[in-house]
């Protein structure tokens, strides 16, 4: 029933091939722009990937086209400010690699293998991927119709996952947390924090439950449920948040703990009081966010050294060449 639906997604791009054989790669080709939070980015990566997926999986094997995108994906992956690799340079090379006995994409390959840190780590045009949708499982479908943007092949083969999962594991958990992100239907998240956070009570590690426990406070603050969050947070210090305050966890906390601050309500004084030496002790060690949140707490609470807390911010930003 899944490999339908899917089959169903990836047809769905053929009127986008035939755009790209009648010379019209304006949904295909590098085009970058700056994400204010993100850097750079490219806008027609979704439609390269969907051009690059018919291809593989859609039996119009156009290797001529397919050399043009994977030049334009390299652009993309030494453009990128999150560098990576990406399933569009995957499935290209999986595609132009069936075609290589002669070694005709070799120079293809090594360019892609030197495009960022990423693909020098991990790149490798030799690994045999999936070559039909009959070889990928119904988890597989479900990414797949992700990356192809089609919500409602997506919801119809979560349904089908779901009445087939018999333990909500923490790959389950995760699994449904990230398609139902994608869908915008965040109703059952709650539920599944909680779930991951009595997995690891029952098997996991102290930073693994602190890890959970931080997830399901963030959910709150998220959700603008800042006394449920505040109340998560009091549990993650009972269960020794402090002892581990040495790791990045402990300044992700702290800088929740700037947002439940932020959000409102009537424990700010009290979160304040607790965290303020925290941050004093870690002040060589606080990442942007949490100092540019930590002297907006003390600004709304009247903190005398508030002034004091926005100057160190703006002498380290423009220390790191941020301003």
């Amino acid at each position: 029933m899944y490999r339908k639906i899917i089959r169903k997604a990836v047809e769905r791009q053929q009127s986008l091939y035939r755009q790209a054989q009648a010379g019209d790669l304006s949904r295909a080709v590098y085009r970058p722009y700056n994400d204010p939070s993100w850097g750079c980015r490219d806008a027609n990566s979704r439609g390269r990937t969907r051009l690059a997926c018919y291809l593989l999986f859609g039996g119009a094997e156009d290797l001529p086209l397919a050399e043009r995108l994977f030049e334009e994906e390299l652009k993309d992956r030494r453009g990128n400010s999150f560098q990576g690799i990406g399933p569009c340079l995957e499935m290209l090379t999986a595609l132009l690699a069936r075609h290589n006995e002669d070694g005709r994409y070799d120079e293809l390959f090594l360019q892609a293998k030197n495009a960022n840190f990423d693909c020098i780590c991990g790149y490798d045009p030799g690994k045999k991927g999936p070559e039909s949708l009959d070889q990928l499982d119904l988890t597989d479908c479900i990414d797949l119709a992700v990356l192809l943007d089609q919500p409602e092949e997506v919801r119809q083969m979560v349904q089908i996952w779901k009445a087939g999962v018999r333990r909500w594991d923490d790959d389950n958990c995760r699994a449904l947390l990230r398609w139902n992100d994608y869908l915008g239907d965040t109703g059952d998240h709650e539920r599944l924090y909680r779930q991951k956070l009595r997995n690891a009570q029952r098997n996991g590690s102290q930073i693994s439950r602190l890890s959970a426990g931080r997830d399901l406070m963030r959910h709150y603050i998220q959700t603008c449920e800042f006394s449920k969050a505040k109340g998560q947070l009091d549990q993650l210090r009972r269960e020794g948040l402090e002892d581990c305050r040495q790791g990045n966890l402990f300044r992700f906390v702290l800088e929740d703990c700037m947002d439940i601050i932020l959000g409102g309500g009537k424990d700010g004084e009290e979160l304040w009081r607790w965290s303020k030496p925290w941050l004093a002790e870690q002040q060589d060690r606080l990442h942007g966010n949490l100092r540019r949140k930590a002297a907006q707490a003390a600004r709304k609470l009247g903190d005398p050294e508030a002034q004091d807390m926005e100057r160190a911010c703006r002498d380290w930003r423009r220390k790191e060449g941020l301003e």
